[in-house]
């Protein structure tokens, strides 16, 4: 019994030493966590850091997904971006948090 035990007590070190080697270290997975966030973040030339957002559905998006659109391509598609009909809405908050007055506002918008 007791040479039965010891042999099945070696065994677990054994496989604990091996599942502790296939295993990363706390700082492996740190930097896998830290890699993986940054690839979730647009640096800006400005030094800001933004998430990728779809600005039609608010949608976060994979690096690949993300086109950067220049006022002169929205211009150039406006006519897409205007409705014929539009759903009536009461909420005057609502329609004032989707007009915006800010910095790059052109006429045409």
């Amino acid at each position: 019994m007791f040479c039965a035990t010891a042999v099945i007590g070696f065994l677990l070190l054994v496989v604990l030493a091996a599942l502790i080697e296939m295993c990363m270290t706390k700082e492996a997975v740190v930097a896998a966590i830290n890699d993986s966030l940054e690839k979730l973040i647009i640096h800006s030339e400005d030094g800001s850091s933004k998430p990728p957002v779809c600005i039609v559905c608010d949608r976060l998006l994979k690096p690949s997904q993300v086109v950067t659109i220049t006022p002169k391509l929205l211009e150039k598609n406006s006519k897409l971006l205007h409705a014929k009909e539009f759903a009536q809405v009461e909420n005057k908050d609502l329609i004032a948090s989707y007009d915006f007055q800010g910095p790059g506002r052109e006429p045409w918008m």
